[in-house]
């Protein structure tokens, strides 16, 4: 991108005071989430789908060549409309779940900054989003205790995991600036 860009881009944003800038994240986590639950999805669907059909038909086997076909070409169409309907709720869910994380994340780094006025608070986005995405899974399900603790600590771990990330991200990057004498280039 070119200097004059740049500068024409800045102009820009101080001429529009009201601009919104969004994160990536806010639309990359959720759509990551629901392509990963749609392909998830639609292997668990179409395997269970293909199990029911066997068991259904189990005590009717075909005995002709043409009988043989069309018990095979049946199963095949309810193994992918099976798979499809499990791709689209697991797609769903997981997407609503992605959803919530943004949520979790975008609302800490706004209290911590704008209502707490500390800002430093908002490099923990990831595990408050982490914690408060299992708390809100287990209301949701009405998780046991014991279940629920465990959940919650998942999600926690994952949150410090993905915050230690970004940090070590945000280091490298940080690093790669600077020549070999340690000045900036």
């Amino acid at each position: 991108m070119s200097e004059a860009t740049v500068k024409d881009e800045d102009q820009l944003d101080q001429a529009q005071p009201g601009s919104l800038k969004i994160s990536s994240d806010v639309y990359t986590i959720p759509v990551t989430a629901s392509l990963a639950g749609g392909m998830l999805g639609f292997v668990r669907g179409s395997r269970m789908s293909s199990l029911r059909f066997l068991a259904e038909n189990a005590h009717r086997a075909p005995t002709t060549v043409r009988g043989w076909y069309f018990y095979n070409k049946t199963k095949n169409y309810r193994v992918l409309l099976g798979g499809f309907k499990g791709g689209g709720q697991e797609a769903l869910r997981l997407g609503a779940v992605g959803c919530g994380w943004v949520a979790f994340e975008e609302g800490w780094k706004a209290i911590s900054t704008q209502v707490l006025g500390v800002p430093q608070l908002s490099g923990a986005k990831e595990v408050v989003a982490g914690g408060g995405t299992a708390s809100a899974i287990c209301v949701i399900y009405g998780l046991p205790r014991r279940t629920a603790i465990q959940t919650i600590g998942l999600g926690l771990g994952v949150g410090v995991a993905l915050s230690l990330l970004r940090k070590g991200k945000e280091l490298l990057a940080e690093r790669r600036g600077k020549d070999d004498d340690g000045e900036a280039d």
